[in-house]
């Protein structure tokens, strides 16, 4: 069971106000250097509760006392209650974060002792914030005791009891709010769990216990038919979205899935799965796309991994031209485009960056990368793909455009170029594109820094995102972008210490600095 905790707040370690600040500087802050917030915070989601109260979420490592008096690390979850927040003016909480967001309003659920959250599934409804049937969700994994759900920010519930293996969710999230009585119209979330009667097979959830039920027995017995690689696609017959998912059949043979829903009676939901394709061998890898297409990595009649693509009518054709042994896929973010960037073996065995679209209606691929190698970390804004890749034996990070015209090194405001591109975040901003958030090195200055870069193409100069001082935030990992609404956000850890990032090192009640280490706190900023 998960328990309610109010933690004490050492009011001299709070960070000073930031009233002096002028609103066309936006740097990043944390959110506190209190230690009761823990280490290592991830997960970062806005929620809010029955009474419309803006709530931020996060996971953190917190050390706690056994009744004995013996130290154990915990994982936990954080709701913290931010006050005074006005969705018509985003930058007044982010200014006097610490004013509308205090810790005296922190709430820590310490979870079973011993494990860890992960894999965590958000579902966010905002523009319903009129009805209670509209709260944002969160879901995630606590291993060796099962799948968790908190609405609001409110104290954790059980889902599904999971004590074996998991292996991932996806979740079905129509165009309505969430909770909904009516089940034509709730969002559900497809899982792979165990109840030791049927074996690993799909289960299908709104949320609450009494919801979550066996989605299909696909193999009869104890057996279990192994579901796995999860997704979800706009089904092409109804426009809906469908999650679909690999699984086994009888005779050990792996198949694409779909889910079925049957709501003839808006109160009574019936559910079931289906295979949409057979005869593939060995298929793994299924991603789904925003624009209804569905990219699946099986063997080919040669035995040599290719892509296959469907619109999920369960007809998948091999995409021809693009090389082989396909890795990172990587779906569009943007609804209006399907294309898709993944790297391949070419014919040297060089892995390349290759994009796959079948805007045209006709599947075909671009590759302008000439001798550019091993692309990694491949995300998709719109009309620009960004990724890590090696030219001469040195990695850059690139900007491409979908239509052509070869990759552009990316560089920073001071000139350097910059390498090692990781946690890359994209957020939608004000712009059409929005912004990528990333941590990358300076080749020949320094390492470690976070930036941001107009996701438009407009620029291949990323900028520093920057401290109070006007340092560049430096140790930042654990990136979340987040939009709600109007508000658009990162939300990171970072370390505070007199080597990083020393200019938010708290003081004491004389006002003299605290010269320690306080570890890795939340931050966030926002993006304008």
């Amino acid at each position: 069971m998960f328990k309610r905790v109010i933690l004490p707040v050492t009011i001299a370690l709070l960070l000073q106000p930031l009233a002096s600040i002028a609103e066309d500087f936006i740097p990043a802050q944390p959110i506190t250097v209190e230690t009761t917030v823990g280490n290592e915070q991830s997960d970062f989601f806005l929620s809010r509760d029955r009474k419309d109260n803006e709530k931020l979420t996060f996971s953190a490592n917190l050390k706690t006392l056994t009744s004995r008096g013996v130290s154990r690390d915990e994982r936990v979850l954080f709701s913290q209650r931010i006050e005074g927040f006005d969705r018509s003016d985003s930058l007044v909480t982010f200014f006097a974060v610490n004013k509308f967001a205090p810790l005296s309003k922190l709430t820590t659920y310490l979870i079973p002792a011993g494990s860890m959250l992960d894999s965590f599934l958000f579902n966010s409804n905002s523009e319903n914030a009129q009805t209670d049937q509209g709260l944002p969700q969160e879901f995630f994994h606590v291993p060796s005791h099962g799948l968790y759900f908190s609405t609001g920010g409110a104290k954790p519930a059980l889902v599904k009891a999971v004590t074996g293996a998991f292996n991932g969710w996806a979740m079905q999230q129509p165009d309505f709010t969430a909770n909904d009585k009516d089940h034509s119209e709730a969002f559900r979330v497809v899982l792979e769990a165990n109840d030791k009667k049927h074996g690993n097979e799909p289960y299908v959830s709104e949320g609450p216990s009494r919801t979550t039920v066996l989605l299909d027995d696909i193999i009869a017995g104890t057996a279990g038919s192994n579901p796995r690689s999860f997704t979800t696609s706009t089904e092409p017959t109804s426009s809906h979205e469908v999650a679909y998912f690999l699984a086994d059949d009888t005779g050990g043979t792996s198949g694409v899935y779909k889910t079925i829903v049957n709501t003839t009676n808006p109160h009574v939901a019936k559910y079931g799965a289906t295979e949409i394709t057979s005869g593939l061998a060995s298929p793994s890898a299924l991603v789904g796309n925003n624009s209804g297409l569905l990219l699946l990595v099986t063997l080919d009649q040669s035995n040599v991994p290719q892509l296959y693509a469907s619109d999920g009518d369960g007809v998948f054709t091999q995409a021809n031209g693009g090389g082989t042994n396909p890795e990172d896929v990587t779906p569009n973010p943007e609804q209006d485009l399907d294309g898709t960037g993944y790297t391949s073996l070419d014919g040297s065995a060089k892995r390349r960056f290759t994009q796959y679209s079948s805007i045209t209606g006709d599947a075909f691929f671009t590759d302008t990368m000439a001798a550019i190698t091993d692309p990694t970390n491949i995300i998709g804004t719109g009309d620009y793909f960004y990724y890590d890749a090696v030219d001469g034996g040195q990695g850059f990070f690139w900007k491409d455009f979908t239509g052509g015209g070869g990759p552009e090194i990316i560089t920073d405001t001071s000139s350097f170029t910059l390498t090692n591109a990781r946690e890359i975040c994209y957020v939608h901003g004000s712009s059409f594109e929005g912004s990528l958030y990333f941590v990358a090195d300076e080749i020949g200055g320094s390492s470690d820094i976070l930036y941001k870069l107009d996701a438009n193409g407009s620029s291949t100069v990323a900028a520093p995102v920057l401290t109070v001082a006007s340092h560049p935030v430096v140790g930042a990992h654990n990136l979340r972008c987040i939009s709600n609404d109007d508000l658009f956000r990162l939300y990171f850890c970072a370390p505070v210490s007199p080597t990083q990032n020393a200019e938010y090192l708290p003081k004491d009640k004389h006002g003299v600095t605290i010269n320690q280490d306080f570890g890795t706190k939340p931050w966030v900023t926002n993006d304008e």
